[in-house]
């Protein structure tokens, strides 16, 4: 990808500040506000269609790329607000390199011999999936569309107790 980028924050309100990190493999970029009018670009559709917003950014910037780790990885020490014993909400941006090598944890609170807690994952065939387990038996849910490599997602599961 020559140019990728975020926000620090997904939502603001009217007047509060949006800080963006852009990191570029070329010389120089253009950054402007959009408003997406339509973002299916299905053929039969009318494909995507913005309109400029007038910002303070629109302009040419230099470019500077910065290296993305990919398959980072953090252990979280265990902590008793992590128990979730009434539902959670998990969820994270991702780019799968490889969606169908085998199973791959996304985000997971897991016993090492597998008898309670939770994982949202990709199955075996790259299709996101969350397990939950403890006391009251063991539950798994796939949404059976695997996912492929290199594109970004948005993947989250919600689980009520």
């Amino acid at each position: 990808m020559h140019v990728v980028g975020y926000t620090d924050s997904l939502s603001a309100r009217p007047g509060e500040t949006v800080r963006f990190r852009v990191s570029c493999q070329r010389q120089t970029y253009r950054a402007e506000i959009v408003r997406l009018r339509h973002t299916d670009t299905n053929p039969d559709g009318p494909g995507l269609i913005t309109e400029p917003v007038d910002s303070d950014i629109a302009g040419d910037y230099p470019g500077r790329a910065q290296e993305i780790h990919l398959g980072s990885c953090v252990l979280v020490p265990h902590a008793p607000a992590l128990n979730c014993a009434g539902g959670f909400l998990i969820q994270a941006w991702i780019c799968p390199t490889t969606p169908a090598r085998g199973e791959q944890g996304i985000l997971t609170k897991m016993a090492a011999d597998g008898t309670g807690g939770f994982r949202l994952y990709l199955s075996d065939d790259g299709s996101p999936a969350l397990e939950v387990s403890g006391v009251t038996g063991r539950q798994e849910l796939s949404t059976g569309k695997p996912l492929a490599a290199w594109e970004w997602y948005h993947v989250r599961a919600l689980y009520d107790a």
